[in-house]
């Protein structure tokens, strides 16, 4: 019966250690993809040195002073961090596995239910661009050549985290025209 107790005992310590570990590597990977307005995208921090984001993500594919671009080899996302004296001062990606805490991503930033939390911009220059910028700050999301049928200028979603209420580095803009070009949109969804 001691025996029999013991085994008992130590199954028992055995599987909270393992639902321990399980539990915390789905925290973990919950975090990995997590949107933080104004602050990061999964372990990418806004303020991160240069030095860090390497020894975090390695090697980049392209980069020179202000940026270091991440390419995904199995699919066309891209991870662009701009830099500024060093350090991080934007994050840019096309990636719909990351999310706000509320469940926003670039998949779904522009349905119903996230309609109130952001301002809303059009650009219109080849193709019509739609531009959501988050009411909090810190987050927007573009949609470039919406409705071109064109295959040479496909439709691409980027979400953008930065600090403050502007981001570090606007991704398309008219030159010399007010707002970059950008006219305010009113309704509930756009593009």
């Amino acid at each position: 019966m001691k025996n029999s107790g013991r085994q008992w005992m130590r199954i028992v310590f055995m599987t909270v250690i393992i639902m321990t570990v399980l539990w915390t590597d789905a925290k973990a990977s919950e975090t990995d993809y997590l949107i933080v307005p104004g602050k990061s995208v999964g372990k990418m921090r806004i303020g991160m040195s240069k030095m860090e984001v390497l020894k975090l993500l390695g090697k980049p594919t392209d980069q020179d002073k202000t940026f270091l671009l991440y390419k995904a080899k199995r699919n066309d996302d891209t991870l662009k961090i701009y830099l500024s004296n060093s350090r991080v001062a934007q994050i840019e990606f096309k990636s719909a596995y990351f999310r706000t805490a509320d469940g926003i991503s670039t998949a779904n930033y522009n349905n119903d239910n996230n309609a109130g939390k952001f301002n809303k911009f059009l650009l219109q220059w080849l193709f019509i661009n739609s531009r959501y910028v988050h009411k909090e700050g810190g987050l927007s999301f573009y949609r470039s050549n919406v409705n071109s049928m064109n295959d040479d200028y496909p439709t691409v979603t980027l979400c953008i985290v930065y600090k403050g209420t502007k981001p570090f580095h606007e991704p398309l803009y008219l030159d010399e025209e007010p707002n970059g070009g950008w006219r305010p949109v009113e309704g509930p969804n756009i593009w």
